[in-house]
């Protein structure tokens, strides 16, 4: 005598030798009493509306080699965002190195000895500039101390560069250009930075 229960007990005793896991497995049981109770609804026999319900869901093989494409895009995925935020870590070490060589050239080698900017300025471009030196290297050594600063450094530089292209700020147009240019790499780094590689699930 055909028992629902029984059977779907042993159908997972089948995925779960075939390599799918638990969590997914999960899933896919879901699916299948709700394909069972469809085909059920539509006239079919217990024993039958499970049949159909296995047969649509697919073979345990199909179903493994499925995860396995799934998971292998995961991977291949985490590895895209990781090269993304080593880029991004030596695009802002070597701006952030330029400005701060810059902010010490005018500060102590200029010929007139005196700094084309007032003291608040310099000392927001050398605090800004060092962390954000410092937060690329720490990224690409792998420290999540690293995202945290470079990030920081990241917005810092946005509300900058936004305030700076507004038409009516009176800067000049190339300026402004360079300036929303620059916003828009800040805000990619900010959500680039902010996203959080998931773990894939194991059995």
């Amino acid at each position: 005598m055909f028992e629902l229960e029984s059977s779907i007990a042993e159908w997972r005793e089948q995925m779960l030798a075939a390599g799918i896991t638990s969590t997914a497995l999960d899933e896919l049981e879901s699916h299948l009493r709700e394909e069972i109770a469809h085909q059920t609804r539509s006239g079919s026999n217990p024993p039958e509306a499970f049949r159909e319900a296995v047969e649509k869901i697919g073979s345990a093989n199909i179903l493994n080699c499925e995860f396995k494409k799934d998971q292998g895009s995961v991977v291949l995925l985490l590895r895209r965002l990781a090269n993304i935020r080593w880029v991004l870590a030596n695009l802002w070490f070597f701006s952030c190195a330029h400005d701060l060589m810059i902010t010490v050239g005018w500060w102590f080698l200029s010929p007139q000895g005196v700094p084309r900017f007032d003291l608040p300025h310099g000392l927001m471009s050398l605090l800004i500039n060092g962390a954000g030196c410092a937060g690329s290297l720490l990224l690409i050594a792998g420290s999540e101390l690293g995202v945290r600063m470079l990030r920081s450094v990241a917005l810092v530089y946005l509300i900058i560069c936004l305030t700076q292209s507004i038409p009516n700020f009176g800067q000049a147009t190339d300026w402004r250009i360079w300036c929303g240019f620059f916003a828009a790499f800040s805000l990619l780094t900010i959500w680039v930075l902010h996203r959080k590689p998931k773990q894939t699930a194991t059995a």
